[in-house]
């Protein structure tokens, strides 16, 4: 099952991906080719009235749009390029292009993320992590795992709600969430106004709220989280001019099949929450200025829009450079993939 979610999330996010770029690229009058999902051979297609062949390719780890003409930019365009072709467009022009692919995935995640607050919107709660034997606790029935839902009818949402409501030797009553059933008890403090629990924290889901708040929730998450990526990244950079990088800190198609598998037996909100921070991701890593990611597109085609382009060779430089970096990374992350499988024998 862990592939079959992988294949379902990546194809998603590479099929709006491709998406951007394909809805940006007709727009400037380009004409399309190709649009696929995956790489390799064709498994299944078909071409519509414009021309575009739409298919689905046999390694479904990205995808790509072929615009009539691309190649020729890379190097010295011709003087009367091909109108409807690649060429024929301005670099500003490209510059869009390029950015729609990112920019439909960080849609995606906003969209996403607005219903799944709609849906519900999760809340920490405090749940009994263990019960000292011969405790009050023990005696009035509480068990690991129970969520405190109220004592002495006051709710329960931080551990700093509990202590005001006991005092030793009083009987209070205690409200918990067994296994989704409400459950009552009594429970007398000890002389130290203790019950004798260790406190754990625990998530549940709680109402909806309206379009308004929860884009706004949608926002404030995606930019913790893109604050969070950022970090991530920061510290993995710094560790590999230290030569410390270790396996986990960098994961592969395994690590994230294992993750859409672990999402989805969380139940469909976290499975929907995990491809929504994976759309997150994909378009913040494509936005680096790093060719040959959308982002070094965008840099070396603003550079020619300001009309202080870069050398050609210059340029083919940075491309090889950036896909060998590219490369290694791929490598690695495949690498520690495969520490991950042979830990898990």
């Amino acid at each position: 099952m862990s592939l079959i979610y992988f294949l379902l999330i990546i194809s998603v996010l590479v099929f709006i991906h491709e998406l951007g770029h394909y809805l940006v690229a007709r727009w400037c009058g380009v004409r399309v080719t190709d649009f696929a999902v995956g790489f390799g051979p064709e498994l299944v297609g078909y071409t519509d009235g414009a021309g575009t062949r739409w298919k689905v390719c046999a390694i479904p780890l990205g995808g790509y749009v072929r615009m009539a003409g691309d190649a020729e930019t890379d190097g010295k365009a011709p003087s009367e390029p091909t109108p409807g072709t690649y060429a024929a467009t301005t670099p500003w022009q490209r510059v869009a292009i390029s950015f729609a692919g990112p920019a439909a995935n960080l849609l995606l995640t906003f969209a996403l993320l607005t219903g799944l607050f709609m849906a519900s919107v999760p809340q920490p709660s405090i749940s009994v992590a263990s019960v000292a034997p011969n405790s009050p606790a023990a005696a009035a029935g509480m068990q690991a795992g129970d969520r405190l839902v109220s004592i002495g009818g006051v709710a329960i949402k931080t551990w700093q709600d509990l202590a005001p409501q006991l005092a030793a030797g009083q009987a209070v009553a205690v409200v918990v969430d067994r296994n989704g059933q409400t459950v009552t008890l009594s429970a007398t403090p000890d002389a130290n106004n203790r019950l004798g629990i260790n406190l754990g924290t625990a998530t549940v889901h709680g109402p909806g709220v309206g379009p308004l708040e929860a884009s706004g929730m949608a926002i404030d998450r995606s930019v913790a989280i893109t604050k969070l990526i950022f970090t991530t990244l920061g510290d993995l950079v710094a560790n590999l001019a230290k030569g410390e990088v270790r396996s986990d800190q960098v994961g592969g198609p395994v690590a994230m099949a294992q993750g859409a598998s672990q999402s989805a037996d969380a139940g469909l909100w976290m499975f929907v929450f995990y491809m929504a921070m994976l759309s997150l991701n994909l378009g913040l890593m494509n936005l680096l200025p790093i060719p040959p990611l959308d982002g070094g597109h965008i840099v070396l085609n603003t550079l020619r829009g300001l009309k202080i382009p870069l050398p050609q060779k210059a340029e083919t430089f940075l491309f090889i450079l950036g896909a060998l970096l590219l490369l290694g990374l791929m490598v690695y992350a495949l690498g520690s993939d495969a520490v991950r499988v042979f830990n898990s024998l």
